[in-house]
């Protein structure tokens, strides 16, 4: 068991994390919530189901600290990371592709390429979800991936649900929509261009697959509260049936295959802990196959693959 120390807890992903950690007694003996924002240090919350109070984040509070999760932006957290003890394991749960060249870890994907490692970046949902897809085909010669995902308004975090949520509440009483403030154009009931990076997020789909093949991806801002949606096509080398592919995707730890595919969606995946495989079908050309996937973006896509992912790396050892 590890002292574990989870930074900037109040967020929508340290909540998250705050409470998968409380059910892995295995590996947490001693979780400490650090932040150094002063409007979060001092807040009372809870973890493992006590009363807890957020602590400064400083030298002292890290000094004996085994695990770190970092939810707040690469920037602020530089200080800090760089302050870490010797041999401490780091996960920084950011808003981007990279921070300083690290690497890109996606739970249950090549952990090979994260052997020598002890700080790694738990990437964006959108990244988890298409390399845990893409990577589950590997095994078929995968050539290329093209496809569309679907961001919830909660990876802007508490801003993102109040302004979907005011915006739907005035729409339905005839008011109105506000004038939005996160979002170029009103988000309720619609969709729009993602602000998110796209080339950052192919980027790190390929870092995470070993650059096993290239990734275009168009990235879309959807006007739902949770959950990351994609239709992806995707080209293998070798020649299999839908039947094949929708084995291999099932055979992934983070994923299950739907029962019913037409009830895949960010609704039905809201609290769970895999992918969702709805749809696969073939693409009209040989080894060409449409897959249609759902995953909740804090539980799989954040919470979960970032301690997976520090499992993956306490497991390989530290760095010599």
């Amino acid at each position: 068991m590890k002292t574990v120390a989870v930074v900037h807890p109040t967020s929508l992903l340290g909540k998250e994390l705050r409470q998968r950690l409380a059910a892995r007694s295995e590996l947490v003996r001693d979780l400490r919530l650090l932040s150094d924002d002063e409007e979060e240090i001092g807040q009372l919350t809870e973890a493992a189901g006590a009363a807890a109070f957020v602590g400064r984040l400083d030298a002292d509070a890290l000094a004996d600290v085994e695990l770190v999760f970092f939810c707040g932006a690469a920037d602020g957290d530089r200080e800090a990371l760089a302050g870490l003890p010797r041999g401490a394991v780091a996960v920084l749960l950011v808003d981007g592709s990279t921070a300083d060249g690290l690497p890109a870890a996606v739970a249950g994907v090549r952990e090979d390429l994260l052997a020598g490692h002890d700080r790694v970046v738990a990437p964006p949902a959108e990244v988890v979800l298409v390399a845990t897809l893409a990577g589950a085909l590997a095994a078929f010669e995968l050539r290329r991936v093209d496809g569309t995902v679907f961001a919830p308004v909660s990876e802007q975090g508490e801003g993102g649900i109040d302004e979907l949520f005011e915006q739907t509440r005035r729409i339905l009483a005839f008011e109105g929509a506000p004038k939005p403030k996160l979002f170029p154009a009103q988000i309720a009931f619609n969709l729009l261009p993602s602000a998110r990076d796209a080339a950052g997020v192919e980027a790190a789909v390929r870092q995470a697959l070993g650059d096993a093949c290239p990734i275009s991806l168009q990235l879309l801002q959807g006007g739902v509260f949770h959950g990351v949606a994609a239709s992806l096509r995707v080209e293998l080398g070798r020649d299999a049936s839908v039947a094949e592919v929708r084995k291999a995707l099932g055979r992934a730890r983070a994923v299950t295959l739907a029962r019913d595919a037409r009830r895949v969606g960010p609704v039905g995946v809201a609290g769970d802990e895999k992918i969702s495989v709805g749809e696969v079908r073939a693409a009209g050309a040989p080894g060409a196959f449409w897959i249609w996937a759902a995953m909740d973006n804090l539980v799989r896509g954040g919470a979960l693959n970032a301690i997976e992912a520090a499992e993956a790396l306490l497991r390989a050892g530290r760095p010599s």
